[in-house]
């Protein structure tokens, strides 16, 4: 990828948050634009704190069966702060009684999810993964990788010219770059603590219909140079700077254009969920793609962090994706559990509904019936006893 597109994908994912420090440390010293931000905008919407779930974030983007979702629980636990596998696959494999050839599989599935490089073995298969995704035909950044991450520590760029041939500027060039990559995919998600975010976009009621608008906290206003009484070498200056600046605000258009697009087919989709909380249509990440005429990547980045304020509330934006479970959607399970135990005489054991909803020919694990019963704030069998 050349660097404008590279640019232009790596301010698509941002959240607004981010997207608000970009702003302000690449153009807060550029004499060719002023920065306005326009935080009173958001004066109405309360910045609710919304904790980050690595399962839940991978499972959206993994297209395997939900029996593997075990496997998955496996790896993840089996992986420290920053994300590196700590117990050898043959390891696993054992202790679960799982096939190593089956956790293998998955594990390269993770790895290959947003944020790349999850479940790796060390950090050069981190890093590698990485490249692949975000610097696809930088064959010489590989190279580095594989060969000489030691020496880049080191900042032994004399071996490096020696040992490839290329010149220091083209090293130079591929370690910024590497700087990008991040050794540590895990890190955003191994804080217990809470985030605050800036919402992306508004949901607004329109009688039946629903408006999907876009957040921006700042506004730019360039500023008109006199050419005629600036020197040759100055007006290059100008230039690059006005360019510099031209060229942020396109990739920031561009995002804004594809997250409403994203946005407002997720809400065609899922309109009547969101009017009159029907059950969610069943979406899943290959599906929107196809809908939107994007690429799966592309749909990853766009939804990556991003945020929606519906009825004064904040809500992710890829949570309007649905899993298929067993032939349902996760919504219609849930409707299933609740309405067995809306109608139970006495109540019923979350093993109880897992054998009716089999006998159903409903395939549901007893920890599913706990955890959807649990998202949904209903009590076991022994607290409705209680009541």
């Amino acid at each position: 990828l050349n660097t404008d597109l590279n640019n232009s994908l790596r301010i698509m994912q941002m959240s607004s948050s981010e997207l608000l420090r970009e702003v302000e440390n690449s153009l807060i010293d550029n004499p060719a634009v002023e920065i306005e931000f326009d935080y009173p905008k958001a004066k109405n919407i309360e910045n609710i704190p919304v904790k980050k779930d690595l399962f839940q974030h991978l499972w959206e983007q993994l297209d395997i069966r939900n029996e593997d979702a075990k496997i998955v629980e496996l790896i993840l636990a089996n992986c420290d702060s920053s994300g590196y596998l700590l117990k050898r696959i043959n390891e696993l494999a054992k202790a679960a009684k799982i096939a190593k050839s089956k956790i293998e599989a998955i594990r390269c599935k993770i790895r290959n999810c947003e944020p790349y490089g999850i479940a790796s073995l060390n950090l050069k298969e981190c890093l590698l993964c990485q490249c692949e995704k975000v610097f696809p035909n930088n064959k010489a950044l590989k190279r580095l990788i594989e060969d000489h991450l030691t020496d880049i520590a080191k900042n032994d760029l004399k071996k490096i010219v020696k040992e490839t041939g290329m010149c220091q500027d083209d090293i130079t060039e591929c370690i910024s770059d590497l700087k990008k990559l991040n050794p540590r995919p895990k890190a955003e998600f191994a804080s217990e603590r809470q985030t605050v975010v800036f919402p992306d976009l508004l949901l607004v009621k329109d009688g039946d219909d629903l408006q999907v608008r876009s957040i921006r906290y700042f506004s730019l206003k360039f500023n008109k140079f006199d050419m005629r009484s600036v020197n040759r070498s100055d007006k290059r200056v100008i230039r690059n700077y006005e360019n510099e600046a031209k060229d942020l605000l396109r990739y920031i258009n561009n995002r804004e254009k594809s997250l409403l697009k994203v946005a407002n087919e997720l809400v065609l989709r899922q309109k009547r969920h969101l009017l009159y909380q029907e059950p969610k249509s069943v979406l899943m990440l290959d599906d929107l793609a196809k809908s939107a005429d994007l690429h799966i990547s592309t749909i990853s980045r766009i939804l990556k962090d991003k945020t929606y304020v519906y009825d004064g509330e904040l809500f992710k934006l890829s949570s309007l994706l649905s899993k298929r479970i067993s032939g349902i959607s996760k919504d219609d399970l849930k409707q299933r559990i609740s309405d067995l135990i809306r109608s139970e005489k006495q109540p019923l054991s979350d093993g109880d509904i897992m054998i009716k909803l089999n006998r159903a020919g409903i395939e549901i694990k007893r920890r599913t019936v706990t955890k959807y019963r649990e998202e949904m704030r209903i009590p076991n069998s022994f607290e409705r006893k209680k009541i």
